[in-house]
Order: C-alpha cells, then structure tokens, then sequence
C-alpha cells in the first residue's frame, strides 16, 4: 500500500516537471544551445590561427626583405603620342612686345607763329618795376631803355587809341608802385585787367570795388607754371590729408634759371610772393600751419 502510493506520488512529480516546459521552451533552449557552440568554435579558430602565425614567424635574427615603396609624384604632363596627322605649316612663338609708353598731355598751341601786327612798342612808367641789380647781368638780367617815360594821362591815352580791351600784367614780383600805377591806368581807360603776378589788386577789397564800381572785370592774383613746386607741394598736402596723414611742419625752396628768379634775389621784393605760395598751400590743410611752421619761396637763382 505505501509502495503504490510512493509509486503514484513520483509518477506526478515527473508528470508536473514536464508540465512545467511545454514544447515552445524547448525549442528555444536548444537554438540558445546551437549560439553558445557556435561562439566557443569561433574562438577556439581565432586562437588556433594566431598560434599558427606565431609558429610561422622566423626565429630573431633572421633578415627579412625589405619592400621598397617609390614616393616620386607621378609628372601631370602625358607623353606626347604621335596622332596620324597631316603636317601643316610651321608655328611660330610670338615675340613678346613691351606695351608702349603713354602718349605725352599735348599741349593746345593758342598761335605758333604770332604774325607781325605793327603794333608798336612805347616807353611805360618804370617806377619800382626794375630792381637796381637787375642792370648787373649784361643781356641776362634788364636793360631799361633810355627814352623818356610816359605820364600817366599818356598811358590811358595810349590805351584808349589802340582799342586794347584787357591789360595783362606781367611785371616783375615786387613791383608794388608800378603795379598800382597801371591798375589806375586801366579804371580811367576803361579796360579790363589780368593780373598774372603777386602784387594782390583783385584779392583786395578797395581794389575789387573800384573796378566793380566801373563795371570792369579784374582776374587775378599771380598765376602759376603747368608744373612746378607749389602744385607738387598742394597735391602731396592734399594726399596726406585724404590718407589721414598729418604733419605738424612743411617748407619748399624754389630755384629757377630766368629772369623771375633773377629779380627775386633782391630779398625786399619777396614779401607778396611769400605770402602768394604760402596761401596756396595753406589752403590745402584741414587747420592752416603757424607761421614758424611753414616756409615756402624763392631760394636761389641758378643760370640755366
């Protein structure tokens, strides 16, 4: 009796064991099964061919071949092959040509050859218009001519029949007293004026209104060279300024070969010249220089 009963109670237990894992689980474990072998087997390869490569290596000392690798760039440029073409004439290799120079600023003749007019030469007033060293330089400097000079009733008379409209003046620099003689000439006469040196007539109001009042044009003061130092010295002031340069002092000595630089030897007659450059280039400046700081003027003559 108790023999069938343990019989009946190991029967269940085995029946419950079974119950326990239906078919699906199995399944599952054997596939987990088939992976773990699988892995093993693979390293058990990996560490089979690395004892294989050790084994294979030679023993310490052995000369092994070395391998040499070429590193020279390859050249971009192909090998010219011979393509089956007709020959043609032969090229030639253009001579290189420098370009050329730019063409100069050409000047606009007003007259080249200014014809004989019959216009006569008369004997003016002299006053300060000859400085005395003047007379020392032979056919250089100035010969004054030795008729008797003109009144100023015979000046506007002179300018009055001619029909001259304009009087030019070119006196020497510093010729304030004859400068001012030909002004008054010029308001009896009726003419207009172009002052072209630096004794300040059209710059100066008492000047300015006279002529206004006679209804007269009047241009001036000075004029200045196509090119020379005072042009030079105002566009490097102006470069200076456009370029945020500044500077805190500045000079420029002229010296020439003719008769204008011979004049100005005479250090007396250079007060309106001075004063003629100086404002020039002082006009250039954001804030004009201090008079000790700016020196612009003749310095020499040179004969040419």
């Amino acid at each position: 009796m108790s023999s069938a009963m343990t019989a009946s109670v190991a029967n269940a237990s085995l029946v419950n064991a079974y119950a326990l894992h239906d078919t699906a689980d199995r399944a599952g474990v054997a596939r987990w099964s088939v992976s773990a072998l699988a892995i093993v087997a693979a390293h058990v390869a990996l560490i089979a061919a690395g004892m294989a490569w050790v084994a294979s290596a030679p023993p310490p000392g052995t000369m092994v071949p070395a391998i040499m690798v070429d590193l020279t760039p390859a050249t971009s440029t192909p090998e010219p092959q011979q393509q089956d073409i007709a020959p043609g004439p032969e090229m030639q290799q253009a001579e290189e040509q420098a370009a050329p120079p730019p063409e100069p600023l050409q000047r606009q003749a007003i007259q080249e050859q200014i014809p004989a007019t019959g216009v006569p030469v008369r004997m003016g007033r002299v006053l300060d218009g000859v400085a005395p060293h003047m007379g020392n330089y032979g056919e250089r400097g100035f010969e004054q001519a030795d008729a008797p000079e003109a009144s100023e009733d015979e000046v506007v008379a002179m300018l009055k029949d001619s029909g001259a409209e304009i009087l030019v003046n070119f006196l020497p620099v510093g010729s304030q007293q004859a400068v001012e003689f030909y002004m008054e000439c010029a308001l009896k006469a009726g003419v207009a004026v172009v002052n072209c040196m630096p004794v300040f007539i059209a710059s100066r109001p008492e000047w300015e209104r006279r002529f206004r009042e006679k209804n007269l044009p009047i241009i001036g003061d000075d004029v200045k060279a196509q090119l020379g130092a005072t042009i030079v010295h105002r566009v490097l002031s102006s470069l200076f300024r456009t370029r945020g340069v500044s500077y805190n002092r500045t000079y420029q000595l002229n010296t020439g070969g003719n008769t204008d630089f011979m004049n100005m030897l005479d250090r007396n007659r250079l007060e309106s010249k001075k004063e003629s450059k100086t404002d020039a280039v002082q006009s250039t400046l954001a804030e004009p220089l201090g008079a000790d700081d700016i020196h612009i003027g003749p310095s020499d003559y040179i004969p040419g």
